[in-house]
């Protein structure tokens, strides 16, 4: 999904842009009481487009970084793994209950750890990227007021 958003910061690589809340928020269903206004949010710069602070730009996510899958990767996973392994040690081995839940938890301890050593080798792979500069200045949706007949 392609966004676009203002340019806070600049760093060497990365970029911080910051976008209305309002603007993603839409269908989300407590976006009656939730307070915030602003999104701030890292995406990586490519050195081909010439931008400065205050500049707007259009960005994306990886295709490969969606929501279903890091989800199976941080809750899917880990999960089957602490299921699988507690009833397999008590079935299969007869340890007890406690053990086996204990042996478990430390084996998905070590894919977390695992997975975290991965994701800081390869964390550009993941974050949002620069699409292109948007020339002028997009309309705060927030502000548009619609008039009844």
């Amino acid at each position: 999904m392609r966004e676009i958003a203002k340019v806070v910061k600049i760093e060497n690589h990365m970029i911080l842009v910051e976008k209305s809340a309002s603007s993603i928020c839409g269908s989300c269903g407590i976006k009656d009481i939730c307070n915030v206004s602003t999104v701030k949010v890292r995406v990586l710069n490519p050195k081909k487009y010439d931008i400065s602070i205050g500049d707007m730009v259009e960005y994306e996510s990886p295709k490969h970084a969606s929501v279903t899958s890091l989800s199976a990767l941080l809750y899917g996973i880990p999960i089957v793994i602490l299921l699988a392994l507690t009833i397999s040690l008590k079935k299969l081995f007869g340890f007890s209950d406690y053990l086996s839940l204990g042996i478990a938890a430390v084996t998905v301890g070590i894919y977390y750890w695992i997975l975290n050593v991965y994701s800081k080798k390869r964390a550009n792979k993941f974050l949002p990227y620069i699409v292109k500069k948007v020339d002028g200045t997009v309309p705060n949706i927030s502000s548009i007021t619609i008039q009844k007949r």
